[in-house]
């Protein structure tokens, strides 16, 4: 929920919506002054910043179909509207998602996890958001609707920069995410560097996602995921590559996860922080790849 002063302050009106088409009708008919809300995690700052004065906002947050959580073949498909704490508390997440399971757990604070929103971390596009990283590791799409009706989009092509989503949430609701049911085999894993003194969330976020054939045995697919500050959650093909050639023995893990630090310090993913502080993202990537193997090879993976 909104603070209070900060409603009263910037906010024109405030629609609750009942449906996902009556909160398309009330966007397009407060066009370029309307904005969508699901939890409110995202709005608020940007109210407190005072760069939207007399805004409508479309709180879609009580919307059923919104905070669905169904088995549609080999996809969890999850509303739109449903938040980090909801998600935590499934049991089918935590067996068929865990990667969204670890994001939630990841959340800054146990308030963030109560009104942030996997969809909103999306509209964000802010690359350490570990919603944003989850997705992108497990190549989940999303479903938005515009006056023109659903649409299901991959979420690899929603980013456009740092900050910056091809969801124009003036027009658009993402109403719902489609994400690939966990099977055999298959193993995930996130971390989050820790925090600068004094902040509260992490600047840097990373994750794998991959799959072994049989235990002992080669990995078939993998996808390495990371985001920061300064960017969009990014793959990073070359370390996919990499796993899939050589494995996970520990000269594998401790050459890809150097590899990783050297992207971080090329394309400045810390900004101007000291080389110790990005010699802290080896360990983290060496975590996250051994986690995301026992996973994969563990005797209470899902069943075929």
């Amino acid at each position: 929920m909104l603070h209070p002063h900060a409603r009263r302050r910037a906010i024109g009106r405030y629609f609750v919506a009942s449906s996902v088409d009556e909160g398309v009708a009330y966007l397009m008919a407060h066009h370029g002054s309307s904005l969508v809300v699901g939890g409110g995690s995202l709005v608020l700052p940007r109210l407190q910043r005072d760069r939207s004065p007399n805004l409508c906002l479309v709180d879609v947050s009580r919307v059923a179909s919104m905070r669905r959580i169904e088995l549609d073949g080999d996809r969890l498909i999850v509303g739109g509207a449903m938040t980090f704490a909801r998600l935590l508390a499934k049991d089918v997440i935590a067996e068929m998602a865990p990667l969204v399971s670890q994001a939630a757990e990841q959340m800054s604070s146990l308030g963030i996890q109560q009104v942030a929103t996997l969809a909103g971390n999306l509209v964000s596009a802010e690359g350490h958001a570990q919603g944003s990283v989850a997705l992108m590791a497990l190549d989940a799409d999303a479903e938005i609707t515009n006056s023109t009706g659903p649409q299901w989009l991959p979420i690899k092509g929603l980013f456009v920069r740092s900050g910056v989503s091809r969801v124009d949430a003036t027009s658009e609701i993402v109403t719902a995410l489609g994400i690939p049911v966990r099977v055999p085999g298959q193993g995930m894993a996130m971390a989050s560097l820790a925090p600068l003194q004094g902040g509260t969330r992490s600047p840097l976020v990373c994750a794998v996602n991959l799959h072994v054939r049989e235990p002992g045995e080669s990995i078939a697919w993998a996808s390495f995921v990371i985001g920061s500050v300064t960017q969009p959650p990014m793959a990073l093909s070359d370390v996919a590559e990499a796993l899939a050639q050589h494995g996970l023995d520990d000269d594998s893990v401790a050459a890809i996860s150097g590899d990783v630090v050297r992207y971080a310090q090329e394309h400045r993913l810390l900004g101007s922080a000291p080389p110790e502080r990005y010699a802290q993202i080896e360990p983290l990537v060496a975590d996250v790849l051994r986690r995301a193997g026992a996973m994969a090879i563990a005797p209470d993976a899902p069943a075929a």
